[in-house]
């Protein structure tokens, strides 16, 4: 079974998919080449800063519609990212899924400042 043909299945029985936006909380700025960047998962890996596009790539290979949104705060009171991704020409039910996760957790926070 093709990825197009999966995912047009599973939503058959679904209304949305929810997966992460990325492996990592928000994270500071880095200014330094891609190369050089590298990101602390939650597991203690580390990983180069392009991998994040991984993440969103199951709605761009697919061209689904997605929308990503806080969803909540770590510990340390960082934004985590849910992406949330619809089927295919249900362009307006990932922004309203988005507004609903938005509307329970009381709108987006902004992350303490780095000293």
């Amino acid at each position: 079974m093709q990825m197009a043909d999966a995912m047009e299945s599973f939503f058959d029985r679904h209304d949305v998919l929810l997966t992460s936006a990325c492996p990592t909380p928000a994270f500071p700025h880095d200014h330094r080449p891609f190369p050089l960047r590298k990101l602390a998962c939650s597991d203690g890996r580390k990983i180069a800063y392009l991998e994040i596009l991984d993440w969103i790539a199951l709605a761009a290979v697919c061209g689904l519609p997605a929308t990503i949104v806080p969803a909540g705060l770590t510990r340390q009171r960082l934004p985590v990212g849910v992406q949330i991704i619809a089927e295919r020409h249900g362009d307006s039910r990932a922004p309203a899924v988005a507004q609903a996760i938005d509307e329970q957790i009381g709108g987006f926070r902004a992350p303490p400042l780095a000293a």
